[in-house]
């Protein structure tokens, strides 16, 4: 016979239900408060770089470039994510032309993928339309980077629920140019999605 005063009680935890959502995000800086989850996939698509315009005639080409998009990250207690700006391109002039492609941006972290130059696209180069009916495009700013994480509830590493964490979104770089001017890239971009 077991006495009652002798008998443990058992405690058991509880989750939160989870309520399945997902957020998208554009350029700015944004605490995330981590929401009850089963998966979790944060995704970045990084900022383009700025396409370069058309410059004087005494300007060699690549003496002025594009902006490069600015950087975007996903940090906080065990997760570095980020995804650099894509390179700004070179300007030309009807002597020296095209001036010299933007390079991608590269990224890093992510337990799923990170990859250069696979984020939002670079501003185009200045289109120039001559009155003979010739016609020459400067080169585009190059694409961001791209990076993605996809965490599972309770796993090393894998944020908490009710955690904060910091969200960056980079501005696309802009255009350049001292007569016509190249076109400004895409900002970052970001979705959270949870399930």
């Amino acid at each position: 016979m077991i006495l009652p005063f002798l008998v443990r009680p058992v405690f058991s935890f509880v989750r939160p239900p989870v309520f399945p959502g997902s957020n998208n995000y554009g350029p700015g800086t944004y605490g995330i408060i981590i929401p009850e989850y089963n998966t979790l996939t944060v995704t970045i698509a990084g900022a383009g770089g700025g396409g370069a315009g058309l410059s004087g005639i005494d300007d060699g080409a690549n003496e002025y470039f594009g902006g490069t998009g600015g950087t975007s990250a996903f940090s906080g207690a065990g997760v570095s994510m980020v995804a650099f700006g894509g390179g700004g391109s070179g300007n030309w002039n009807g002597v020296n032309f095209p001036g010299a492609a933007g390079g991608p941006g590269g990224a890093s972290g992510g337990n799923n993928a990170n990859s250069a130059g696979a984020g939002n696209a670079g501003g185009a180069g200045y289109h120039f339309q001559g009155e003979d009916g010739n016609q020459w495009d400067g080169t585009p700013g190059g694409r961001g980077g791209f990076v993605r994480s996809i965490f599972t509830f309770g796993a090393a590493g894998a944020p908490v629920p009710g955690a904060s964490y910091t969200l960056t979104c980079g501005v696309g770089g802009g255009g350049w140019g001292a007569f016509a001017t190249g076109s400004a890239a895409a900002n970052a971009s970001a979705n959270i999605q949870w399930s």
